[in-house]
């Protein structure tokens, strides 16, 4: 396993919720209760990758439906420079 210093991308997973039942999923989208991450848990998330020279970005099942995806946007546009978002 690599360190996460030699990561191109760092993604921070928000949801496990999504749309779809892929039988082969490996996320095991659709086969528990969704997973939606705290808005509070998130902002340390996100405050610990500042500095980080490589990328950071969301995602998830499907980052779109989680409820408060757009507030996470913004919050992680704040802190993180617009070219370092994946």
């Amino acid at each position: 396993m690599r360190a996460l210093t030699e990561m191109d991308t760092v993604q921070l997973e928000i949801t496990d919720a999504c749309r779809h039942r892929c039988s082969n999923c490996t996320r095991f989208v659709g086969h528990c209760k969704p997973f939606f991450m705290e808005y509070d848990f998130f902002t340390k998330a996100v405050d610990s990758m500042v500095g980080y020279p490589k990328m950071t970005g969301i995602q998830g099942g499907e980052p779109l439906l989680h409820p408060e995806f757009e507030k996470f946007c913004k919050y992680l546009q704040t802190k993180i420079p617009k070219e370092q978002l994946g």
